[in-house]
């Protein structure tokens, strides 16, 4: 998207509540629908003077990094003459003619007999390199793609594909007068294993380390709640707090549900089985880390208990 372009402004009133689970484990948030479902945007909130309507300003931020590439889009972009000593052989439409072109075992030669465009059964299309009837140029072009691919599929953390909209994003909710508390959720196809959860976590605790954020991460197993350094230093007796306030909650939802299934003061010890199910996370000298884990998957009991905290 263009920089310069401006997007309508969000009003408050065009926002949806939504409300998930009960008691302790309820969420209220709200959903703004957004016209660009195809990238990031970032939201500034702030009021109109005379206006009681919360509005957000909308910012369009750069595309994500691509950790891929298909073969045959970099054999278009060379074909459409965008990398350097390769000039182009033809246009949009040209490329679109020979896509056109190409049949199931009839490929159609694009830069020589060594280099042919050939359509797939499933109707997609590929460049088929065939070693034998290669000339010098050819071999220069398949190269050159082997080399850009190679380029884009390096190893990235999850965090550095999504670098530009996180750091946006906790920028703005680090601002003053930002909020008493704001919360942002992280959900890509980066962190959809554990691993990178954790790794996504990790990260960001050590690089706003001289912030006060508290960084959970969360699956079907439990969560874990992280502080970074600085709040940990600001107060020398957080994790502790936390830890207690979290098996409170814990203890306060378990003899909820005991009473709502009308049972109260029945079965379980709820302390004892907080203390199983509620345990420290340690953390790493001088980077922070240190918290809380929940043994159990339920979002609310982290939320209430940093609420608690402060």
């Amino acid at each position: 998207y263009e920089e310069e372009e401006e997007l309508d402004i969000l009003c408050e009133e065009n926002c949806t509540d939504v409300t998930v689970g009960n008691n302790v484990r309820s969420l209220t948030t709200r959903i703004a629908r957004s016209d660009r479902p195809d990238n990031y945007v970032g939201y500034e909130e702030f009021m109109v003077p005379g206006d009681r309507c919360a509005r957000i300003e909308r910012v369009f931020l750069e595309e994500r990094e691509r950790r891929g590439v298909p073969l045959t889009e970099v054999y278009r972009d060379i074909y459409l003459g965008r990398h350097e000593g390769f000039p182009a052989l033809g246009d949009e439409e040209g490329w679109d003619a020979l896509v056109a072109e190409a049949r199931p075992f009839q490929p159609v030669a694009v830069w020589g007999e060594g280099l042919k465009l050939s359509k797939r059964a499933d109707g997609g299309v590929s460049v088929r390199a065939n070693p034998r009837k290669m000339d010098g140029d050819d071999w220069a072009v398949h190269e050159l793609a082997r080399e850009v691919k190679k380029r884009y599929s390096r190893s990235m953390t999850p965090f550095e594909v999504d670098r530009s909209g996180i750091s946006k994003m906790l920028g703005s909710m680090l601002r003053p007068n930002s909020g008493a508390f704001r919360h942002a959720l992280v959900s890509t196809q980066s962190t959809a294993q554990m691993a990178q959860q954790a790794l996504m976590r990790d990260t960001i605790l050590y690089l706003w380390r001289g912030d006060a954020l508290a960084v959970m991460s969360y699956c079907h197993k439990g969560i874990v709640v992280k502080f970074t350094e600085r709040l940990l230093r600001d107060r020398p007796g957080l994790a502790g707090e936390a830890l207690e306030a979290a098996r409170g909650v814990y203890v306060a939802d378990d003899e909820a549900k005991a009473a709502a299934r009308g049972a109260p003061g029945r079965g379980r010890d709820s302390r004892r089985s907080a203390e199983d199910k509620v345990v420290a996370a340690e953390g790493s000298p001088g980077e922070g880390g240190a918290g809380v884990t929940f043994r159990v998957p339920e979002i609310g009991l982290a939320y209430e208990t940093l609420k608690r905290v402060g």
